[in-house]
């Protein structure tokens, strides 16, 4: 009986530390895998950094082109309004030889 009982407890005991080897295991592979989001983590906050850097150089880039665009067409229009106001006083019989 006291060999019944000893043998029971070595079982349960066996199956305990097997249980607790597991639960270590899962504990270990969760902090490994902790770690590698972690470090996923910060290499994505790195890149989103730099998109975002890159995103606003490109805003800045494109507002300064629409301005010279903008200058640009303006001198087109005035440099067509002159020429058009010249064939105007040409057309009027202004025309020297």
């Amino acid at each position: 009986m006291a060999l019944t009982r000893l043998e029971a407890a070595l079982t349960r005991l066996e199956a305990a530390v097997a249980v607790h080897s597991e639960a270590r295991e899962e504990v270990e592979a969760l902090r490994d895998d902790r770690a590698r989001l972690e470090r996923d983590r910060a290499e994505l906050a790195t890149r989103l950094d730099a998109a975002e850097a890159r995103a606003h150089r490109l805003r800045d880039t494109n507002q300064a082109v629409a301005n010279r665009l903008v200058k640009v067409m303006e001198r087109v229009r005035r440099m067509d309004a002159g020429i058009a106001v010249g064939e105007d006083a040409r057309a009027g019989g202004e025309d020297r030889p």
